[in-house]
């Protein structure tokens, strides 16, 4: 049985456990050059204690100190984490039933966001799971096999480019979906407060179709430094050089299905490529806000 709690942002006050965020205080006027200036946090109503916002480095300069940092505003069971406004008005906290067959997963915390500011046929809705991973080992060799891949792209020095038919052709990705990655785009390395990752582009498919905005994801990939949490954000975005979807019968540069398939590699090796040139900011939202709300994440031992 998993249990919910929906927790509103600036402004909206629900009923048991729930808690508003005041806005944060005015700015303070100007001090003098050389004036020692105070940390400042967001204040929390009266009904919920402020987090530390403790940093833990994974190298001397990986992270960003505590001192950046605002004090976060979404707890859910092991996540604390700061939420801007442009990326979510709300959130919900569960924690998420065991489940066996193709998507088998063991129950773990869920967090999902609301108000995001795109809605996704995708797979997954803007979403935030954190995985006991001795647990999800236990229940699939899978889990273990990613497990592997990731710390050896977390190891090592190369950055690995889509290319169909290659020995790297998808990215650890959890949980398990009864689906394949299609490519990858925007690879790159990404610290936590406590953890490690990466962060990419993909969308999931069944069969071979073009890909669309209503498919496309943002997800990174990470584990905790003590080895105890595999954390997966999964989160919907979309870039003006894709379409938001794609009608069967309007398949890209009117060919046939049988052309479509025979030049299916051609295509989606173009897809990976296009994305990879594209700035961070051209996506929506911006793979910086994503970037930096990964980045101020803390999973609690």
């Amino acid at each position: 049985m998993s249990r919910s709690i929906l927790i509103v942002l600036p402004g909206i006050l629900l009923s048991a456990c729930s808690f508003t965020i005041n806005p944060p205080p005015p700015a303070e006027p100007a001090l003098p050059p050389g004036t020692p200036v105070p940390a400042q946090s967001t204040p929390l109503s009266s009904g919920a204690a402020a987090l530390p916002t403790t940093t833990i480095a994974l190298e001397p300069t990986a992270a960003p100190s505590s001192a950046a940092l605002p004090t976060p505003n979404v707890t859910c069971n092991e996540i604390a984490l700061y939420l801007e406004s442009s990326l979510g008005s709300a959130f919900s906290c569960d924690t998420e039933a065991a489940s066996e067959g193709p998507d088998v997963h063991p129950e773990h915390t869920l967090l999902t966001l609301e108000g995001y500011p795109l809605s996704s046929d995708a797979l997954d809705q803007p979403v935030v799971h954190v995985f006991p991973l001795a647990a999800y080992q236990s229940l699939s060799e899978a889990a273990t096999e990613r497990l592997n891949t990731l710390q050896n792209l977390l190891a090592s020095e190369s950055v690995p480019v889509y290319a169909f038919g290659a020995s790297l052709e998808s990215l650890p990705f959890l949980p398990l979906y009864n689906a394949g990655q299609v490519f990858y785009a925007q690879y790159q390395k990404l610290p936590f407060q406590n953890g490690k990752g990466i962060r990419y582009l993909t969308a999931f498919a069944q069969d071979v179709f073009p890909v669309s905005n209503s498919q496309l994801l943002y997800t990174y990939q990470g584990i905790t430094q003590d080895g105890k949490y595999w954390v997966a954000v999964i989160l919907p975005v979309k870039h003006p050089l894709l379409p938001d979807d794609v009608a069967a019968e309007n398949l890209p540069g009117g060919l046939s299905w049988e052309q479509f398939e025979a030049n299916y590699p051609a295509y989606i090796n173009q897809i990976a490529a296009m994305l990879n040139a594209q700035p961070a900011n051209s996506f929506v939202p911006s793979l910086e806000a994503l970037d930096s709300l990964v980045t101020r994440m803390q999973i609690a031992p």
